[in-house]
């Protein structure tokens, strides 16, 4: 089975939102957002 790519636009655009959530949900706590982005991040490699 062929592995799908992701289009590049579409990638920056799942990255920016995850940044962003994780960013939110910590109040501006940059190892709490470092945290969820390490556990996040591996969903845009699919």
């Amino acid at each position: 089975m062929p592995k799908e790519r992701i289009k590049p636009i579409e990638f920056m655009i799942q990255f920016k939102e995850i940044i962003l959530q994780a960013y939110q949900e910590n109040q501006r706590s940059s190892e709490k957002t470092w945290i969820i982005l390490e556990s996040n991040l591996p969903k845009l490699q699919n």
